[in-house]
């Protein structure tokens, strides 16, 4: 076999590309705002982090701070600067992160440790709101009365005893500095200090006015009046957008092709098989082969019934259960069942039997709803050798969803001449509704029904035909192998019957080129 014969089937409609690239995209941007939206989680939690990490800091300063201002210099305010001025340098330098310490009496700083005896308000630093000088405790500012630029952390530790006397320290700025910018090794770019509405951020750089920091995560002391504001840097954030964007979107693409695959794996079956039932029509792989029916009374041929039959130069004989059911669900079983009419037609006219034949063809819902139909098959009933006609055998229940169109439809075939016969009954989908409402010729009982020749079995297929035979039906009995189903058969009074008992399928020469044949019929066997 050529290469491009062997391969032919495996070949996919643009519309199959158009979708699978639609799916592949659709998956992989999705995991792509997956990606995004967990590595944004990534930044926001490790800007809390540092956050976090940083105001812990601070508050760890702060209080080293007040625990070892309140045991070393708080007791000494209120005393008066010349007594306590060397005791206070000396005992400030046992208070780390301290710049100075000085106290305070009469809300008014006294006395230094860095300047000695001064007189400075304590609202320099906190405003002329007392009390709420001694309720905040601490103040962020850019200098002092005695230096400019020099950022510090104000902390004010209030006499339990006398408000208005208590001790007083400058945090040098450098140690919050260096506590913000040890948040950059972890990511983030920009780092501040808030206290009220001052500023400072890991550069040193104080503002005395609030300032927003786009995109930031916030973290606030519990233990002081503090905020720490924390944004990611963007080479930071780029690279876990980039990292976690292109990961997650990699794996959405990866679902997208398993998703595409399995689709193709489920589909891939079907759509080989329906190209390659093309393929087969184009290149003369299908053909008929009938068994004749025989009128139970005189089992005299009647009829014969048309199997389709599917030879493939490469996997053999194929039966029409392996791919009917597939195809009539379907268009391609409007070309399946076009073939079947046209070469029992020509069979019909090739070998032109003695007598007049009928000749049925089973057909799909979807050949009753094309376009075009009827007209087609009115075309082939004239075409049909004088007296011969054509049957329409029908399976399935979903005539009944739409009464209105089968009726319409029904009236056109038997305006043409054509018959209808009801196939299978008692299997699958059809019912005495069907035989109620539609004006059918034929009913053909299925073999389930022709197997059992017990009392139980004889009673039942005594009904079925009973009842057919009410509603004016001819009755067909399918899978004839024995003598006692053919006497039962005429026990009940069943019109025509077929199966091995009479004939074996045969070719349409062997079949209607016997002169003895009287009348034939011809279905789609499923």
């Amino acid at each position: 076999m050529a290469w491009r014969d062997r391969f032919e089937g495996w070949s996919f409609s643009p519309v199959t590309w158009l979708v699978s690239l639609v799916v592949c995209a659709v998956t992989t941007a999705s995991a792509l705002w997956v990606g995004q939206q967990y590595a944004q989680q990534l930044v926001d939690r490790r800007e809390s982090i540092v956050a976090q990490d940083v105001v812990a800091a601070i508050e760890r300063i702060i209080a080293t701070v007040e625990r070892e201002g309140a045991l070393h210099v708080a007791p000494l305010a209120g005393r008066p600067c010349a007594e306590i001025g060397r005791p206070l340098r000396e005992r400030e330098s046992y208070i780390p992160y301290a710049r100075a310490a000085a106290v305070v009496a009469n809300d008014v700083i006294y006395c230094s440790s860095a300047r000695g005896e001064i007189k400075v308000p304590l609202s320099w630093y906190f405003g002329d709101n007392k009390a709420a000088a001694r309720q905040q405790r601490i103040v962020l500012v850019g200098r002092t009365p005695f230096r400019e630029q020099a950022p510090a952390l104000v902390l004010y530790l209030p006499s339990a005893t006398e408000p208005s006397q208590g001790a007083i320290f400058l945090i040098d700025g450098t140690y919050l500095v260096d506590t913000l910018a040890h948040g950059k090794e972890f990511g983030a770019g920009t780092i501040a200090l808030s206290v009220g509405e001052a500023t400072m951020d890991q550069d040193g750089t104080y503002r005395d006015a609030p300032t927003a920091i786009p995109r930031s995560t916030l973290a606030r002391s519990t233990a002081y009046p503090l905020t720490v504001a924390v944004a990611a840097s963007p080479a930071f954030s780029c690279e876990l957008l980039h990292r976690y964007a292109l990961f997650i979107g990699a794996i959405g693409l990866l679902l997208g092709l398993l998703a595409v695959a399995g689709f193709l794996a489920v589909a891939a079956p079907k759509r080989l098989l329906l190209q390659a039932v093309r393929q087969g029509l184009r290149r003369g792989e299908f053909h008929l082969a009938y068994q004749p029916i025989v009128a139970v009374r005189t089992r005299e041929t009647i009829g014969v019934e048309a199997f389709l039959r599917w030879r493939h130069p490469r996997w053999g004989m194929i039966p029409p259960s392996s791919f009917i059911e597939t195809v009539e669900s379907t268009a391609v079983i409007d070309d399946i069942t076009r073939f079947v009419l046209h070469q029992a037609v020509d069979d019909m006219n090739r070998y032109r039997p003695t007598r007049a034949l009928h000749v049925a063809v089973n057909v799909a819902p979807l050949n009753l709803r094309r376009k075009g139909f009827a007209a087609e098959l009115a075309a082939l009933q004239a075409s049909m050798p004088d007296g011969s006609g054509l049957v329409m055998e029908i399976t399935e229940r979903h005539l009944l969803a739409d009464h209105g169109a089968a009726m319409e439809a029904f009236d056109r075939l038997h305006h043409a001449g054509i018959r209808l016969a009801v196939d299978d009954f008692g299997t699958r989908n059809n019912n005495l509704d069907m035989i109620r409402n539609f004006p059918f010729d034929y009913l053909k009982i299925d073999r389930q029904f022709t197997q059992d020749v017990s009392p139980d079995g004889r009673a039942l297929l005594r009904s079925i035909v009973a009842m057919a035979h009410h509603f004016r039906l001819v009755v067909i009995a399918e899978g004839i192998e024995s003598e006692a189903q053919h006497a039962l058969l005429a026990e009940v009074g069943v019109d025509c019957a077929q199966g091995y008992l009479y004939r074996r399928p045969a070719s349409a020469r062997e079949i209607l080129g016997d002169g003895e044949v009287q009348e034939s019929k011809a279905v789609v066997a499923a």
